[in-house]
């Protein structure tokens, strides 16, 4: 990833990211041609994450069955208390 930080320049990044087109009314971003996975907050303070980038999706996915075994599993261990 080092490599591919490296083929765009910070002054493009900063373009990138400051162009509205990449930003939904959500405030997610989304911008293939950035090679960042965490970018400034548009709004306030924080980072958002770049929804286009390869490890943003795994991550989203790596989270949500995360989530969903901790339920499936609170939910056997209320069924089986019962």
């Amino acid at each position: 990833m080092k490599g591919q930080d490296l083929a765009v320049s910070p002054r493009t990044r900063d373009q990138l990211w400051r162009d509205p087109q990449h930003w939904d009314r959500l405030s997610v971003y989304r911008c293939p041609a950035d090679p960042r996975l965490l970018v400034p907050a548009r709004r306030g303070l924080g980072w958002t994450v770049n929804m286009a980038h390869r490890r943003a999706q795994l991550a989203l996915w790596g989270v949500l069955g995360a989530v969903l075994a901790l339920v499936a599993g609170l939910t056997a261990f209320v069924v089986r208390a019962t």
